[in-house]
């Protein structure tokens, strides 16, 4: 292979290590001649770490239908995304013999496919076997079962990977096994590649891909997929470094399936291999593993755990208070469902421990108290606020169908912003430009001036979501004019993030499952639409939030020379809420274009203690957030 095999030191081991995601008792630093005292030790990742991954499951790992399947498209995207360590290891290989899984890394080379006309080579290694069921062997032969197989070929000893990527059921599925004996299979197999993987080493558990051929249908596949999920959810509150993830989800359905209706096409194996780089990406650039926390550091409670439950990543103060406002037309509001996505949102979010969720906006559903919904069985209270409004568009238009019908000027006349503070604002807004046929320029125009008044009067750091908007076929709708739209939203919070400014694409759209998750009305999101938004939306928030987390330096030894003539900061803390977080770099950014607002504000931007905030100091608020020494 080309990709050299002897790593310095195991991504996974690293992975415990890391201290980019440890939470630390937060210091007070006097002054701004006083230095940022050293970070406590810990390694930053660097994208040329070898890092073994071992692709795992059926003839959906294998590339049925496709040589290489989602896993050369996983090394292509790992590749673009700067990786340059990526060892995709297992006994078998595509190429160099034909792509027929011969073992011990294919003897001819590196396989290759043509891809945006380019010859692209991948590394071909992997432990896909086609017509493979869990552990229980398939009628077809004895020789049938994963467990077995990867037991038989000592596979995890051997190959030592620091990441599984299992898919794996689809033929359990076809053979009309329980859902309570895939289960077991699944724990059994899990375990056993948990306990030879190197220590710290992550599964991901996939979901399987949509498929009609041999009885697979829909409810079929939905039951398996929730089975998969409720095991990888029990091993992870178990402390076990095991995360599911979804793949089903990442695909069009059976539009992402080839002729024999039962594996990807070229397309669905481009997205699966998307989707797990994407995954990877986030797991590896975050330092730490959502299914698992940071090793107790020296003086920490020895009562903690040294595994968490896997339901969130990072460590963010989730009994911190953050305002979210949901904006945007009757998607928002909730036109089909009373509270639409947002009662989903709030519901998710708690359940991922946060207590200090305010859902904030001049508007509610239920005004007579918390709203509240039925949801599993229980009755579900939710804060009903928000700033939704039915058959708005981006700015009011002429001819209208009302003369209050666009969202800029109704936020902007309630003086929206500035009243509720919000920390975070949820914005999907377009549909009703899209059925008046307005032109795309113009639409990009709009978003610019609602966004930029947005930006103006939220807090410091505020953060501005734009979403893309969800799939329609009334008042002429089409995926083209969806998708052009859509592209525009994306260009435009491009736009502002690669200008220094705190705003992001959302790619709400591509959350859901086209037309399927939209009502009778063939307009707005059905039950299952809005579920599916709220936990994008919560996925996205814990991301973002858990991103923001804050690794503080240990107390300085030393007492400063001289007492303080002037308030006590803490060195970084530009916002002043006693710890440094990843906001504090979003105020400093602005603070070097704009000048900072007060001279307290610019003493804790003096990191070095030169008496002057510059480039230099912002370079080591970066490294001092990434768990470097400054």
């Amino acid at each position: 292979m080309s990709i050299i095999r002897n790593r310095k030191t195991s991504i996974a081991s690293r992975v415990l290590r890391a201290g980019i995601s440890a939470v630390f008792t937060a210091f007070t630093m006097v002054a701004a001649f006083a230095p940022l005292a050293a970070a406590p030790e810990a390694e930053a990742f660097s994208k040329s770490d070898t890092i073994k991954i071992m692709p795992v499951g059926d003839s959906i790992t294998f590339g049925q239908g496709e040589d290489g399947g989602y896993r050369k498209y996983l090394d292509y995207f790992m590749k673009q995304k700067g990786y340059t360590g990526i060892d995709l290891v297992g006994p078998e290989s595509t190429g160099g013999g034909g792509g027929w899984g011969w073992p011990g890394g294919g003897g001819g080379g590196n396989p290759s496919f043509t891809y945006n006309g380019q010859t692209v080579e991948y590394d071909g290694d992997h432990a896909g076997y086609s017509g493979f069921q869990i552990k229980q062997p398939a009628s077809w032969g004895q020789d049938s079962s994963l467990y077995n197989k990867l037991k038989e070929k000592n596979a995890i000893k051997t190959y030592q990977p620091d990441i599984v990527l299992l898919i794996i059921g689809t033929n359990d599925m076809t053979a009309n096994r329980s859902m309570s004996d895939c289960a077991n299979d699944l724990r059994d197999l899990v375990d056993y590649m948990l306990g030879d993987m190197p220590a710290g080493g992550k599964v991901y558990m996939g979901s399987i891909p949509e498929f009609t051929m041999y009885g697979g249908n829909p409810e079929k596949i939905a039951n398996y997929n929730n089975t998969v999920k409720s095991v990888a959810n029990e091993m992870a509150d178990a402390g076990k470094n095991v995360e599911f993830a979804d793949v089903h989800g990442a695909l069009d359905g059976m539009n992402d399936i080839g002729n024999d209706n039962l594996h990807p096409n070229g397309k669905g194996y481009e997205k699966i291999g998307k989707f797990w780089a994407e995954t990877l990406d986030a797991y590896i650039s975050s330092g730490s593993s959502s299914g698992q926390t940071e090793q107790p550091t020296q003086g920490s409670d020895p009562q903690q755990p040294t595994q968490g439950g896997g339901q969130t990543s990072g460590s963010a103060d989730k009994s911190r208070t953050i305002k979210i406002m949901p904006a945007g037309d009757s998607i928002t509001f909730g036109q089909g469902e009373d509270g639409g996505y947002r009662k989903y949102l709030d519901y998710f979010m708690k359940q991922k421990g946060y207590t200090g969720i305010d859902l904030v906006g001049p508007e509610s559903t239920g005004w007579g108290g918390a709203p509240s919904f039925s949801y599993n069985g229980q009755n579900v209270t939710y804060d009903g606020d928000h700033a939704g409004y039915s058959g708005f568009t981006i700015k009011q238009q002429p001819n209208s169908w009302s003369n209050d019908s666009g969202l800029y000027e109704k936020l902007k006349n309630n003086d929206a912003i500035k009243k509720y503070k919000p920390d975070v604002v949820l914005l999907i807004i377009g549909t009703n430009d899209m059925t008046a046929n307005r032109n795309l320029d113009d639409c990009a125009s709009d978003l610019r001036t609602l966004v930029d008044y947005i930006l103006a009067d939220m807090p410091e750091g505020g953060k501005v979501y734009m979403g893309s908007i969800p799939e329609f076929t009334l008042y002429g709708g089409s995926p083209e004019r969806v998708g052009n739209y859509n592209a525009t939203v994306k260009k435009v919070a491009d736009e502002y993030a690669n200008a220094g400014k705190n705003v992001e694409f959302a790619d709400v759209h591509g959350a859901l499952d086209g037309m399927n998750d939209i009502g009778n009305d063939n307009l707005h999101p059905n039950g299952k639409g809005y579920e599916k938004m709220g936990k994008f939306w919560a996925d996205l928030l814990d991301d973002y939030l858990s991103a923001s987390a804050v690794v503080p330096t240990e107390p300085p030894t030393d007492p400063p020379t001289e007492p303080p003539t002037e308030e006590p900061v803490i060195a970084g803390d530009l916002d002043s809420d006693g710890s440094v977080t990843a906001f504090d770099l979003v105020f400093f950014r602005a603070g070097l274009v704009n000048g900072f607002s007060s001279n307290k504000m610019k003493r804790a931007a003096d990191m070095d203690g030169s008496g002057t905030p510059e480039v230099n100091d912002i370079v080591l608020l970066s490294k001092y957030l990434l768990g470097q020494t400054a």
